[in-house]
């Protein structure tokens, strides 16, 4: 038993092996065919970088042959087969799968936000502010991407920190205020003067008595109004100085922070631009980018699309319709001697015990049988192709089969 299994892993080893192998080589040819030239050759042992390669393809053909099979390589390694089976390696999540089940409150197919890229990929954007994820709510957005390759669906959040790191982050809470210690140093009251008091020192010369002082100019008349000002000024200030007082006793009797002066912290924000944080993540909307190429009649990297447009949804939909893969219907048909009638004909197949035992398994090394009510792939017709069919516990399928390779 040990040794059969020794074979089997061994088997399963050499298997991933030769995988590794293959992609490796196709990986080199794909590199031949972009640039021109292989980064490292046998008879050189120095690597030469993609941005130090001058790129010289053998044709544009064969440049735009290269990049298809290199996209189709980075979409499908190690996502294969996607959760609708071989039938289509494209995902089948359109604007309709999306508002069935999302959580948010209001959501209609004018909720997505589309852009183009490089004249080449439609982006339907669905931004979710604060995710579906209730624990720890995360700013998100699902992503539709139409391109050659097909529709893919992605789901991204704003994360700061690894997941480990944020399952055991607390939530944040602002730290209190300190409470105020009003004893600390010694509190000193200092009258202040206009001149420091080495100028009453200084002794007069004849200039500083050639002005006279205030006190020998003034009259009767003035006299009284000196007074009457005088009384003024000392009614000021002892009306301030009870204000502050005042304002004193009540300010150590208030409770400390003071609610209506405290500074506190802004709430979480609970809104954000998911599309725009992503397109920006990703350098979209920079001002290079947003700018017209010089003498090129190509548009600038990402544009965006009016939904509102009247049937903008309809070609959305017929660009949906595009298979992602070739295909072909076959009809087969077993047929016994001496039948004539189409009766006759398709009578044989229903039931297996009326057919050879070897048709059959031609049929099965050909594919597997599908049931086209559920198929997510090519049902024989376009309009229900490519799509998520789904049947009620009450319903039936077609009856129908499909072989599909």
């Amino acid at each position: 038993m040990r040794n059969v299994q020794g074979k089997e892993y061994a088997y399963m080893g050499t298997a991933t092996e030769m995988a590794k192998d293959c992609l490796k080589e196709v990986l080199e040819i794909v590199e031949l065919g972009i640039s021109g030239s292989k980064s490292k050759n046998p008879e050189q042992q120095e690597v030469r970088f993609k941005g130090d390669k001058e790129h010289n393809p053998a044709s544009m053909r064969v440049k735009d042959a290269a990049e298809a099979t290199l996209t189709c390589i980075m979409q499908l390694l190690g996502a294969f087969p996607p959760p609708s089976d071989p039938a289509s390696p494209c995902s089948l999540v359109n604007e309709t799968t999306l508002i069935t089940y999302s959580q948010l409150p209001t959501v209609s197919k004018f909720s997505f936000r589309y852009f183009v890229l490089d004249n080449s990929v439609i982006l339907a954007m669905l931004e979710q502010p604060l995710g579906n994820e209730q624990s720890n709510p995360s700013p998100s957005i699902t992503v539709l991407i139409r391109g050659m390759s097909g529709r893919h669906a992605w789901a991204m959040q704003l994360c700061h920190l690894p997941r480990v790191a944020r399952a055991n982050q607390r939530m944040f809470i602002p730290e209190a205020r300190p409470e105020p210690k009003n004893d600390v140093g010694i509190k000193y009251n200092l009258k202040h003067r206009p001149f420091p008091e080495e100028v009453d020192k200084i002794p007069f010369v004849k200039a500083d008595l050639s002005i006279p002082d205030l006190h020998e100019t003034v009259t009767e008349e003035l006299e009284l109004r000196h007074e009457k000002l005088n009384h003024g000024m000392t009614k000021q200030i002892a009306y301030e100085a009870g204000l502050d007082h005042m304002k004193e006793e009540e300010f150590k009797k208030k409770s400390y922070p003071d609610p209506v002066t405290e500074c506190k912290p802004p709430p979480p924000a609970q809104e954000f631009q998911t599309a725009r944080l992503l397109l920006s993540h990703f350098g979209f909307l920079s001002l290079e980018a947003l700018k017209e190429p010089v003498n090129s009649r190509l548009p600038p990297h990402l544009i965006a699309l009016d939904s509102h447009i009247p049937g903008f949804f309809d070609d959305i939909g017929y660009l949906d319709l595009l298979p992602c893969r070739p295909f072909d219907t076959v009809f087969i048909f077993y047929m016994k001697a001496g039948q004539k009638t189409s009766q006759e004909i398709l009578k044989n197949v229903e039931a297996s015990s009326n057919v050879q035992p070897h048709f059959l398994e031609s049929l099965l090394s050909l594919g597997w049988p599908m049931d086209v009510g559920t198929h997510p792939g090519w049902t024989g017709h376009v309009s229900t192709s490519w799509s998520i069919n789904c049947i009620g516990e009450n319903e039936q399928g077609h009856g129908m089969f499909e072989i599909t390779w």
